[in-house]
């Protein structure tokens, strides 16, 4: 092993250390130990596609620990040596989220018990008891091993800890740790009852021993179940991280988020990590409107850059072409993966890495993408798209380790909300569209993060417990769970001259999934929006509604689906009115003045178009600019700031026909310098990176 120990690289300098966007992928040198010849080559490819960091032991356990404490570092200490000379650093994960079976085998306890009672099988990953002491033994072992051996070497830029953690177990061991959880928060069983509201069907808890997290019938209990495993994750993440902050304390640490996965509450993870990291696999099938597949994205990268607070975050999985687990893989068209990365570095992302950087020979994944095929060349339509990625990346260079600036407008989202709304007996679920439907609380804030996108406005993702005072806009979309001190700052905010818009389903029950008494939207807020939210109608998928916004054009109206709230406007005024049902003529969408603020509710799933015209009131009671026309479906603009004040601008066309987009300034493209202004013209699933001539 080289013995070049630079000073520390630290924390804040991880994204400047190579002078550009980081990029790279999961690479597994030890499946090739065989192939000496291959190893070389790897490091040639890696060199010519523009690579600057590899993601080194994801799941390399047995390769490191092939018996309880014997360990065999050779072939890593050669892999971190080779990248390093190459001028590549690595990001070494912890082995954790594939069990050796030698541990396995001689410690059933540490494996996973499903809902069934049935203790899991040796083998598959992520499936560990997430409350057992043994594993987290064993996790900070060889972990600690991994940081003594390689603190200060030259080439480690970043732990990635664990991988995709997910999951629960039902065993002993975690539904006594659920009921010690449950004493700590609630002291009492009276208190528990009440919160539980246990005395409906008889479900009054006598002894604490009696509690297990199956009965789907108590919403409050299956709502701190959620929160139980969630907390556990968050310890096994702060375990695992013990030894390497203690061993290498300038080396951050991170996990790899899934996106809006239902069951992590990513925002709680966020906190005790140093950076906030991804995996992002979505799927282009070139149908009519796939385009909402990358409008998906946005959103997914809005919530990571709201979660990393505007700092520098990583994409650290994505594919370079098709996957290998949907029912049908497409392969991507062209322009689609460069789009897709160039997506992630206009979000703030700083590195780009990609799983997988050669394809194996077996497994499970031997046909998922990878930068390098089976045939091994660089010969490849895909090597060739990522050697584009590579030099985009590093024109990009200025980007690098710059925050990301706040846009005026933010996004309230929220895990809890889509737990309660989840554990109740009652909401209608998600239409079933393509793509596939989220949990409402996440569809509805994604349908209107894209009206805005349209509007010109790319929203920011904050939370409840965060600083709204820089936004002139807060949008609280199905934030179904609010608890009262939320709510009393919502009422700050709008008093104070913000501008709040309210859904359906907004304000409907409390921290332990109760309803709030008074009347809805609950917790005060009733008298923030204006309005009485007296019923809910649920449409059927084949049923629909319309609205009509004041002045009555064909531009005005709006299909209603899924949705639709029958609601009083109190002191509030309707600037929205439904065209059908017995409740014709009742407000949908309502403006309220509240202190110098103003509150806006709309009371129905509106279609694009609805959501366009109802933020046209929007922005221009918050005083921000309003688009003389929208952009097209699937056509976005994200800015970016660079560290000597130049604006990167890149202009997305995520659809597959051409589309016409107005420029506002003058622009140089990145790829051939050439002058851009006024009305220009993007090929389908086009990209333009531009760059400012002028200094901001």
């Amino acid at each position: 092993m080289l013995n070049i120990y630079p000073e520390s690289l630290g924390m804040l300098n991880i994204f400047k250390h190579k002078n550009q966007p980081l990029y790279g992928a999961d690479y597994n040198p030890d499946q090739w130990l065989d192939r000496p010849d291959i190893l070389t080559r790897d490091i040639e490819l890696m060199k010519e596609a523009g690579c600057t960091t590899m993601t080194l032991g994801v799941f390399a356990w047995t390769s490191y620990e092939s018996e309880d404490g014997v360990y065999h570092f050779e072939w890593l200490d050669d892999a971190m040596d080779r990248l390093h000379q190459a001028g590549i650093g690595v990001f070494l994960a912890t082995p954790t989220a594939a069990k050796p079976l030698w541990l396995s085998e001689a410690n059933p306890e540490i494996r996973r018990v499903d809902r069934q009672g049935v203790r899991e099988p040796s083998g598959e990953r992520h499936n560990h008891c997430p409350s057992s002491q043994l594993f987290r033994q064993k996790s900070q072992a060889i972990n600690r091993e991994l940081a003594k051996r390689y603190a200060g070497h030259p080439a480690l830029m970043l732990w990635h800890v664990n991988n995709e953690i997910s999951g629960e177990c039902f065993c002993e061991s975690c539904l006594t740790e659920f009921r010690v959880w449950l004493q700590r928060k609630y002291g009492s069983l009276d208190a528990l009852n009440a919160a539980w509201w246990a005395a409906f069907w008889n479900h009054s808890v006598t002894e604490w021993e009696q509690i297990t997290p199956f009965d789907q019938s108590v919403d409050g209990m299956v709502l701190d179940w959620r929160r139980f495993v969630n907390d556990l994750h968050v310890s096994t993440l702060e375990n695992e991280m013990v030894p390497l902050r203690e061993l290498t304390p300038e080396i951050p640490c991170t996990t790899n988020f899934m996106s809006t996965f239902d069951t992590n509450n990513y925002y709680q993870w966020s906190k005790v990590l140093d950076l906030v990291s991804n995996d992002r696999y979505p799927l282009h099938d070139d149908r009519e409107n796939s385009w909402q597949v990358s409008m998906r994205t946005e959103f997914v990268n809005a919530l990571m850059r709201g979660m990393a607070k505007g700092q520098s975050w990583i994409q650290m999985e994505c594919s370079p072409s098709s996957v290998n687990w949907w029912q049908v893989n497409k392969l991507k068209r062209p322009g689609v993966h460069f789009s897709e990365a160039m997506q992630y570095l206009a979000h703030g992302a700083d590195a780009v890495h990609y799983f997988q950087w050669r394809k194996g020979r077996g497994g499970c994944e031997k046909f998922h993408g990878a930068v390098i095929d089976h045939d091994g060349s660089g010969q490849t339509r895909v090597f060739a798209e990522c050697c584009e990625v590579g030099r985009a990346l590093e024109s990009c260079a200025d980007i690098s380790g710059v925050p990301r600036e706040k846009s005026p407008v933010a996004i309230v989202y929220d895990w809890e909300s889509k737990w309660a709304i989840r554990a109740s007996v009652g909401p209608k679920a998600p239409r079933l569209e393509y793509p596939k439907a989220d949990d409402v609380h996440t569809q509805t804030a994604r349908e209107h993060y894209n009206a805005l996108a349209r509007m010109g406005v790319n929203a920011d993702i904050t939370f409840k417990d965060q600083d709204w005072s820089d936004y002139r806009c807060l949008i609280l979309p199905s934030l179904y769970l609010i608890d009262a001190d939320t709510a009393a700052k919502v009422s700050s905010y709008v008093e104070a001259g913000g501008v709040v818009v309210g859904t359906y389903l907004t304000a409907y029950v409390d921290p332990n999934n109760r309803v709030w008494n008074g009347g809805l939207p609950g917790a005060g807020l009733r008298s923030v929006f204006g309005v009485w939210n007296e019923e809910i109608d649920y449409l059927f998928e084949e049923e629909s509604n319309t609205a009509m916004f004041n002045q009555g054009s064909e531009q005005d109206q709006s299909i209603v689906t899924d949705f639709a709230e029958l609601i009083h406007a109190e002191s509030a005024h309707g600037i929205a009115v439904y065209n059908q049902d017995f409740y014709q003529n009742r407000p949908v969408c309502t403006k309220n003045a509240f202190g110098t603020g103003t509150a806006f509710y709309v009371g129905a799933r509106l279609d694009g178009q609805g959501l366009i015209r109802f933020y046209r009131d929007v922005l221009m009671a918050a005083k921000l600019k309003v688009r003389a026309e929208a952009l097209p479906a699937g056509v976005v603009i994200q800015d970016r700031k660079g560290a000597a004040g130049r604006v990167f601008r890149f202009v997305f066309n995520f659809t597959r026909t051409k589309q016409a987009v107005e420029l506002e300034g003058e622009w140089r493209d990145l790829v051939n310098d050439a002058h851009r202004f006024g009305s220009v013209e993007l090929a389908p699933y086009a990209t333009m990176t531009l760059i400012s001539e002028s200094v901001n």
